[in-house]
């Protein structure tokens, strides 16, 4: 009897050590997913990636374990901080969904809410009245913009 009781303890340490070891593994992806996201969000002068990076981003809070990681990381207060002044279409809608999906998690609701200027950006975000992502240039209008010099920022009024 000692012996199968053993067996059973051994075979629970072995089952929680490969449980920890997953979670950290999942944990260490989203880290490095997250990471090279935020790098990405962080340029200022390549609008082309932070919009892309911005939509990973979002794509990747539809799915409920990286949702759950990035909220309980505090992370939605750090993408708020870096591109709440951005008025770039792509990257203002992006972030009022993220703000949205991070609001379905009851418990960090506060948390979100008390983010400051989040209330402004969200007035902000009601008024806009075109569809960014019906809007967007071609990468053809784009490369005839940039040759000429214009900005796309320039040609919409959000």
């Amino acid at each position: 009897m000692k012996c199968i009781d053993n067996f059973h303890q051994d075979l629970q340490a072995a089952l929680r050590a490969s449980h920890e070891l997953r979670e950290a593994g999942q944990n260490h992806q989203f880290r490095d997913e997250i990471e090279y996201i935020l790098d990405g969000i962080r340029t200022k002068d390549r609008p082309k990636i932070r919009r892309t990076c911005c939509l990973d981003l979002v794509r990747s809070m539809l799915k409920p374990e990286f949702a759950d990681l990035f909220r309980s990381h505090n992370y939605m207060s750090l993408v708020f901080e870096t591109t709440r002044t951005d008025r770039d279409p792509i990257v203002f809608s992006c972030l009022v969904l993220m703000i949205a999906i991070s609001f379905q998690d009851t418990a960090i609701r506060k948390d979100i809410i008390s983010i400051d200027h989040l209330l402004d950006v969200l007035i902000e975000s009601l008024d806009m009245d075109i569809d960014p992502m019906a809007t967007m240039p071609t990468a053809r209008q784009e490369l005839i913009m940039a040759s000429r010099g214009d900005s796309y920022h320039r040609k919409k009024k959000w």
